[in-house]
């Protein structure tokens, strides 16, 4: 497998709860970070949950939207043009939310994007 090549993009991460649960939080990260190309960014309420939290979204679907705006809002103040995650449910959430002001992509896809890329050279 060749070296990960650059994505050229600024990167923040939602801490997802599960992973958060699990005490995985640092590693995630410092993929991220690791990846050519990749300007990680730290998002304000990185670690708060994104408003899907599994049927939360259809039980109480007005807080889960003034959630989900907070979240919007934490990543335009990053500047990120990407927000990472690792999961599913917070990636549904979270690209309803942002309403394509940023994508939204589960960090294994970052991760194959720079194998790719490097791939190609």
């Amino acid at each position: 497998m060749a070296n990960p090549q650059p994505t050229k993009c600024k990167v923040a991460y939602h801490s997802s709860c599960h992973l958060r649960a699990a005490g995985v939080t640092k590693e995630p990260r410092a993929v991220l970070a690791a990846l050519p190309g990749v300007e990680y960014v730290e998002m304000q309420d990185a670690d708060r949950c994104a408003g899907g939290a599994g049927t939360y979204l259809v039980k109480d679907f007005d807080t889960s939207q003034r959630i989900v705006e907070r979240k919007r809002r934490a990543v335009e103040q990053s500047g990120a043009e990407v927000v990472a995650t690792s999961c599913p449910a917070c990636m549904i959430q979270l690209r309803t939310g942002l309403q394509g002001t940023a994508e939204v992509k589960h960090v294994a896809q970052l991760l194959q994007e720079a194998y790719e890329a490097a791939d190609r050279l």
